[in-house]
């Protein structure tokens, strides 16, 4: 099976096995990035608003906890959601030809 990602969140032009195309940047533009920033934002925001009322973090804690958890669950959810929309069009364009 090839590989779909080149590092860690940019899609490979193409499959290394078989050579199916995955340049889709110019059909779906940027739709992965808008997902992630919506559910990160709709998911985080109430973890920190409950950890603040809840909690006695200090700035400096609240920076070394905050900083990587939104940087890992956005490499994560983008990952998901760029391989989530690169299978509906693959399978779409098999349908239709």
């Amino acid at each position: 099976m090839g590989e779909i990602f080149l590092g860690t969140i940019k899609i490979r032009k193409r499959c290394g096995n078989c050579g199916i195309s995955f340049d889709i940047h110019e059909k779906v533009g940027d739709i992965g990035t808008w997902i992630t920033s919506f559910f990160l934002s709709a998911l985080l925001v109430p973890i920190i608003l409950i950890v603040e009322l809840y909690s006695n973090f200090s700035l400096k804690q609240y920076i070394f906890l905050l900083i990587p958890l939104v940087i890992i669950s956005s490499i994560i959810l983008l990952r998901i959601t760029k391989f989530y929309i690169l299978y509906k069009y693959m399978k779409k364009n098999n349908n239709e030809n």
